[in-house]
């Protein structure tokens, strides 16, 4: 069995932006999530160190949207945004596609609380408004070494 160099996996471990989890399953190390794992099993690949990689797939806030319900119509939403206007509430959007299409956008907040406290000022004024948390899927890597490391490391 091939032992890890020392050096080697403590410069990877330095060096290659990653988080290292103590390790499950028949793995001494576990590396990640990463995003792209490329750079480090390259390393590892050039270090002879045996690994596994397993995807996950996870969900990434983009931030919350402060929204209508659907408008039944492009003209009942061209009225309740003159009724908002004539509240004093300019930044509207009317969204015409998409996830949110046929609703009117009081705003996109990087908070939920934020987007909340917008939400609320538009419902004390008797409008109905909910907040949404927008999201898109990601894929990362989980990087398993298999390899037993050497005394020299175990000693650190």
């Amino acid at each position: 069995m091939y032992r890890i160099p020392h050096i080697g996996l403590i410069i990877a471990i330095l060096f290659l932006p990653h988080s290292i989890w103590g390790a499950q399953n028949n793995a001494y190390l576990t590396l990640g999530p990463v995003q792209d794992p490329q750079r480090i099993t390259d390393f590892l690949n050039q270090q002879r160190v045996s690994f596994t990689t397993q995807r996950l797939k996870s969900r990434q806030s983009l931030g919350f949207i402060v929204v209508t319900d659907r408008q039944p119509s492009l003209n009942k939403a061209q009225e309740a945004i003159a009724e908002l206007h004539s509240d004093g509430v300019t930044d509207l959007l009317y969204i015409k596609s998409g996830d949110y299409e046929q609703r009117i956008s009081s705003g996109v907040f990087a908070t939920k609380q934020s987007a909340n406290l917008r939400m609320t000022t538009l419902v004390d004024l008797g409008y109905d408004f909910s907040v949404i948390e927008r999201s898109k899927q990601v894929t990362s890597t989980l990087i398993e070494v298999t390899s037993r490391p050497d005394d020299a490391l175990l000693q650190l």
